[in-house]
């Protein structure tokens, strides 16, 4: 699969164990994924493959996937000697306790997402100016102006560019707490900045937070 195609799944779950497959399709689905079974001889387009390790077809097809972040489930936790040429963004032990695996899938997928996201061709973004006591970000002669909040949370980005920085973080600069403020002041600021500059600059990055790119 060439980097600019676009996938047809999030993930592909090979694992031929109609229990594992079950059980991963329904976290996945939990956490927002398009997910699919497949079966490793008709392997879909993905971006993140979780592949049973113990099953040697499994292994056999993981080894030869390129561009896509493979995560290895076993039920050692680990992968048999024949098969430490597959990198593995991680290798999950078969679950024994349900919400402890539910857990470790949650982290584990976060940081795939993470590491697609910095994979990912970086875009061309124009020069911006942001001017802290006019609470306004400028590129050429367009200007925006930002409410108070918009501003600290926007600057907390640029400051950080090129890092995932935690909702809970942006949330505590805001005093947001639990409530969902600071999703729609990131709402607010990117309506606000692609609707004046037509560019796209705050990223999602699943499972954490918000980024702008550098």
């Amino acid at each position: 699969m060439s980097p600019r195609e676009k996938p047809a799944y999030d993930v592909a779950i090979l694992a031929s164990d109609p229990d594992l497959d079950e059980l991963m399709l329904l976290l996945l689905g939990e956490m927002g994924y398009r997910a699919i079974a497949s079966a490793p001889e008709n392997l879909p387009a993905a971006r993140i493959f979780i592949v049973n390790l113990d099953h040697a077809p499994s292994a056999e097809a993981a080894g030869g996937l390129r561009g896509s972040v493979i995560i290895g489930i076993s039920g050692r936790g680990e992968p048999p000697p024949e098969q430490l040429s597959i990198e593995c963004l991680a290798i999950l032990r078969r679950p024994v306790g349900f919400e402890d695996f539910r857990n470790t899938v949650r982290k584990t997928m976060s940081e795939a997402g993470k590491l697609l996201l910095f994979a990912e061709d970086k875009p061309q973004v124009r020069q911006f100016e942001l001017d802290i006591p006019s609470r306004c970000i400028s590129s050429g002669n367009i200007s925006v102006r930002l409410t108070p909040n918009e501003l600290i949370l926007l600057s907390r980005l640029i400051e950080l560019r090129g890092e995932a920085v935690e909702r809970q973080e942006l949330s505590r600069l805001i005093g947001a707490g639990a409530s969902n403020k600071t999703e729609v002041y990131i709402s607010n600021i990117r309506r606000k900045l692609e609707s004046a500059f037509g560019d796209k600059l705050i990223y999602t990055v699943r499972g954490v937070g918000y980024m702008i790119k550098k």
